[in-house]
């Protein structure tokens, strides 16, 4: 547990909800450069981008039994 302005939180949720922010953001600069120089939507980048906001996503809203 990290204490965040008097608030507690648990590290893991910390750097799984940064990570979900800078896969949206690459999946964001993705579709602008795409669509800024015409190239395909569909590469490296996307698929990076894609993989980790299902992974970080799935470990930031997955149930605590």
């Amino acid at each position: 547990m990290i204490n965040v302005l008097g608030k507690q939180f648990r590290l893991d949720k910390i750097i799984f909800s940064i990570l979900f922010l800078l896969s949206i953001g690459i999946i964001c600069l993705n579709l602008v450069y795409a669509l800024a120089f015409g190239t395909e939507i569909v590469n490296m980048n996307m698929g990076i981008g894609v993989a980790l906001i299902i992974y970080s996503g799935f470990n930031l809203f997955k149930r605590q039994d």
